[in-house]
This record gives C-alpha cells, structure tokens and sequence, in this order.
C-alpha cells in the first residue's frame, strides 16, 4: 500500500511544495475515504446497486474495463509522442537497436489503435 501512495506525494511535494509528511498524511487519509464505498459495499452499502450490480463489482467493472485501457493508451501516446524520443530509448534500453524503432512505432501507432479496440469491445460498441 505505501508504495502506491509515493507517486502522489512525490508529486505532492515537488508541485505544491508539502512537507512530505503533510502530504502523506493527507493523500492516506484521501485514499482511505475514496475506498470505504467499495469496501462497505459488502455490509452496509449492500443494497446500493449501479447498472444491476453492488457498488464493488460497478467500481470494479468501471476500472477494469474504462480506466485500465484508457491509462494504457494515454501512456503509450505520451511515450510514443511527447517524450523525447532519445530518453525513451534510453530509459528503455532500447538505444541504437532496430527493436526500439519498432518499439516507438507501436506506441504511437499500434498499441493506441489496440486498446481503443479492446476497449470498444467492453463496452459493446463492436
């Protein structure tokens, strides 16, 4: 769980300029509230239903389903096309190497066009 919050307070820190302590303190405490419908919806939340189903299996199907693709494509399109494509070779280990001319190319063209399909199919539009 720790590891999870460290992107959030790094970022916490450097942008708004938080003691990492504060900013801990509070994304923890944010996450938690966040996570109490999901996890009350097995008790006192039971009978709350979104589109036929608990609000644990809703969260679940919406993240699965909407978040996870989305996430996937707009990585793949800011590492394909906003970031400098010298460091992207690099931090991938990918320098020199034919396999990361085809890398790129899937990331900008392939993988984005994959995932919106994947996702349309989710959600039943193919």
């Amino acid at each position: 769980m720790m590891a999870l919050l460290e992107v959030p307070v790094a970022l916490a820190v450097q942008r708004l300029g938080c003691r990492r302590r504060t900013a801990t303190t509070v994304i923890g405490i944010l996450a938690f509230v966040l996570g109490l419908p999901a996890a009350m919806s097995f008790g006192l939340l039971s009978d709350i239903q979104i589109s036929g189903r608990e609000l644990f299996d809703a969260v679940d199907a919406m993240v699965s389903n909407f978040l996870l693709p989305m996430s996937g494509i707009l990585i793949a399109v800011f590492v394909g096309w906003h970031v400098n494509r010298t460091h992207a070779l690099h931090d991938a280990n990918l320098t020199n190497t034919r396999l990361g001319n085809l890398w790129i190319w899937l990331l900008r063209y392939l993988v984005p066009i994959t995932i919106t399909a994947i996702l349309l199919q989710s959600i039943g539009v193919i």
